[in-house]
């Protein structure tokens, strides 16, 4: 039994999936119910308990800070005139506050498996002005030169 807790707190190896999309679109993640019902990523949220955890940790998510630190001779402080400051904790868009923005990536998340956003930048001197969701369903991961 102590090994077995003991083995929760051992570092373990990260893996990322950097392959084509065939995976995550297959029934890999389609599970038989008690019941005999098949439940996949896309009739998942129809589930009560499911929507009542993805919304649960999606909202406590959305509700903490999201800030962007500076380092200091003495430390670190909040930059709060980065324009990843402004855009993470601030005004992600025009239209969501950063609250619905992290609520929306994590429960996308959780439900697809990854979230995506787009970066809009201003055309003069590149920095970011805008964090716009993208639809997982939308976007091709693409292998560029082993990255």
């Amino acid at each position: 039994m102590f090994e077995r807790i003991l083995s929760l707190f051992q570092r373990r190896a990260r893996v990322a999936y950097t392959g084509n999309n065939e995976f995550w679109n297959s029934t890999a993640y389609t599970m038989r119910t008690r019941s005999g019902a098949m439940v996949g990523k896309e009739n998942a949220m129809t589930v009560a308990t499911v929507y009542a955890c993805v919304r649960a940790i999606s909202q406590t998510l959305g509700y903490m800070n999201l800030n962007v630190l500076e380092r200091i001779d003495t430390g670190r402080r909040l930059a709060y005139n980065h324009p990843a400051h402004q855009l993470c904790a601030v005004r992600p868009n025009d239209y969501q506050t950063p609250y619905e923005f992290w609520e929306s990536i994590t429960a996308m998340a959780m439900v697809y498996g990854r979230a995506f956003a787009h970066i809009k930048r201003n055309t003069f001197d590149g920095r970011p002005t805008d964090l716009h969701i993208l639809h997982t369903n939308d976007c091709t991961l693409m292998n560029m030169n082993g990255m």
